[in-house]
């Protein structure tokens, strides 16, 4: 009850925080289309008790910019490298990950992975603790005109935390 408020205000901050973020006058000033595809995701953190998801919604997106809202509806600090993991593939973006031979995650979209076949994905952040998630689309949707992404709909329990020597160390293990 208490912490699930808690998670819930958390969340609404966080999601409001980045929807202004992504919605600031300098990001309006560039001409961009509007995007035609939305997503519902649900992203669970592998091996933890409780266990800790998020449900939400983003319009197409790159690879780093789903990282920057999974950080923040995670409760993540953005402080170590991540990687996306999809089929054989693993993407990475090349300025972070440099002697590692990971494909360029940059241009890369959320719907190209869901084109070759991915709705379930890896997540992993931090290779040290290598806290490791699933991301599942639910759902793909056309966006109305009036909704303002990205949108946190639900979650259960807090991430713990990023220093914790990951899922074998944070005593949070299933």
């Amino acid at each position: 009850g208490k912490y699930r408020n808690q998670l819930l205000k958390a969340a609404e901050k966080a999601a409001q925080g980045l929807t202004d973020g992504l919605t600031s006058k300098k990001r309006r000033t560039r001409k961009t289309k509007k995007p035609t595809t939305a997503f519902q995701l649900k992203i669970t953190l592998k091996d933890v008790k409780p266990v800790v998801w998020r449900r939400l919604q983003v319009v197409d997106c790159t690879l780093p910019e789903l990282h920057s809202v999974i950080q923040i509806v995670m409760g993540w600090r953005n402080c170590h490298l991540y990687y996306f993991e999809a089929g054989d593939t693993i993407y990475c973006d090349p300025s972070l990950c440099e002697d590692m031979e990971y494909a360029d995650g940059r241009r890369i979209r959320l719907s190209h992975l869901v084109k070759q076949g991915h709705e379930r994905f890896k997540y992993v952040y931090d290779f040290g603790d290598f806290w490791e998630h699933v991301v599942e689309v639910e759902s793909t949707f056309q966006p109305e005109d009036d909704v303002r992404f990205p949108i946190c709909l639900g979650g259960a329990a807090s991430s713990p935390p990023v220093e914790g020597g990951g899922a074998m160390g944070s005593g949070a293990v299933v």
